[in-house]
């Protein structure tokens, strides 16, 4: 491909793209592991091979060298394949790949099957099984081996774009809340834990040296990886009712167990002492829609979507797709949004 030919593509891909958050992510910084030639087939690699064979599914709880396996071979369609530099959901994936196989990838995936002539396996169903597979290794097949520049398998560090409308509603700046002096007294209390976030630091219990052991198993791996990984270390704690409505700290609630906000809270610290930037997270007072009960969950920002980390679903979700299939009605109705600097109170677009 010419410089002129790779202007003209990437001009299409970015007009492609509508909203400011596409375009965030295109520009997102990338930091990742190296790679000197573009993948030539899914067999290339051990967890392509078994995926070909279909003794390996892969979804977005996969194990990172899984997910790159579909990274790669979506990143050199994209950018080799004569009908996937026409397309923007591929063409995107070499600049914006988000290391995990979240909304963006499976667009581009989707895109790709469409491009193989498998419409039938649209939309995904995850895990992604072996006719994705061979569909996916049928285009690999049929694109011009290019050799490249050394190149990232992407992960998302910084400039992720913030998104405050969630499950319908939208966002709107506030001065306070009713909920302002427990979120602070807990930010506090996080604050002055630091140095006990150790495994092992005296007056720990049992529960939080679990937890502290748990994130350092997760420290350096892909960051949709990391969100799974807190959600379901930190959902592995005991749930408590809890009549008085008290806020805990991370190493309080290990103690001590605790409710839902008490969750969230845990997991807003774990992804802080795994590097998030806490722009990035949200606790979030909700309505369940179902029990009609008031909950709490955390929202976290990535490239392509919000994820929701609640304890009660063990999956890492974009907020997007929390509806009820047959009614379309949201999971949750948001109430409040609150970050270490700011809050929101919830409305309905007219």
């Amino acid at each position: 491909m010419s410089t002129t030919e790779a202007r003209s593509v990437a001009r299409q891909a970015v007009d492609a793209i509508e909203s400011r958050e596409g375009l965030a992510a295109l520009a997102t910084k990338l930091q990742g592991e190296s790679i000197s030639a573009p993948l030539s087939s899914l067999d290339d690699l051990p967890a392509g091979r078994a995926w070909l064979a279909g003794t390996k599914r892969i979804g977005p709880s996969s194990p990172s060298e899984e997910i790159k396996v579909v990274q790669r071979a979506l990143m050199k369609i994209g950018a080799h394949h004569p009908q996937g530099r026409t397309r923007p959901e591929l063409m995107l994936l070499p600049w914006g790949a988000d290391g995990s196989l979240g909304a963006t990838s499976t667009k581009a995936l989707e895109s790709a099957l469409r491009l193989a002539g498998r419409p039938e396996l649209v939309p995904l169903t995850m895990p992604l099984n072996r006719e994705v597979a061979r569909a996916l290794e049928g285009l690999l097949r049929a694109t011009p081996q290019v050799q490249l520049p050394p190149q990232n398998d992407v992960y998302p560090s910084v400039n992720v774009p913030q998104r405050l409308n969630v499950f319908g509603g939208a966002a709107l700046p506030l001065a306070t809340t009713p909920y302002d002096s427990k979120w602070k007294s807990v930010l506090s209390r996080m604050d002055a834990e630091l140095p006990r976030l150790t495994p092992g630091a005296p007056g720990n219990s049992a529960a939080a040296n679990t937890w502290l052991r748990g994130l350092d198993g997760l420290r350096g791996k892909p960051a949709m990886e990391q969100l799974v990984g807190v959600n379901r270390l930190v959902n592995e704690n005991a749930y408590q009712a809890d009549a008085a409505d008290v806020w805990r700290s991370p190493l309080e609630f290990f103690a001590q167990r605790g409710d839902c906000e008490d969750y969230a809270i845990a997991k807003y610290a774990s992804l802080k002492k795994l590097g998030f930037d806490e722009s990035r997270m949200r606790l979030l007072i909700v309505t369940d829609t179902a029990t009609r009960q008031a909950h709490a969950v955390l929202a976290v920002d990535m490239p392509d979507a919000t994820y929701i980390l609640d304890n009660q679903n063990r999956d890492v979700k974009p907020h997007e797709a929390l509806k009820y299939p047959h009614s379309g009605e949201w999971h949750y109705q948001p109430i409040f949004a609150l970050s270490r600097t700011k809050q929101w109170l919830y409305g309905r677009p007219a």
